[in-house]
């Protein structure tokens, strides 16, 4: 790869940034609520039942608990 193909290939992104800027916002979008999503139910999850107890969550709200934190982070 030479350094013209480089130049020319980031162009190329930023162009397609431009033109495209919906879709990559909702590309972005995504991953950061897909990535809230996941961290969260990793925390919840490996809490234990006597802990999820205390705080008032069942084992079962996790995924519930997890898309309103995926929501949030928007």
């Amino acid at each position: 790869m030479t350094i013209q193909t480089i130049a020319r290939d980031n162009a190329i992104l930023r162009v397609a940034g431009d033109i495209f800027p919906s879709a990559t916002a909702r590309l972005s979008l995504a991953l950061r609520r897909r990535k809230a999503y996941n961290r969260t139910y990793a925390e919840l999850s490996a809490c234990s039942d006597r802990d999820l107890n205390d705080l008032g969550i069942a084992r079962t709200d996790i995924p519930r608990l997890a898309r309103d934190a995926a929501n949030d982070a928007a």
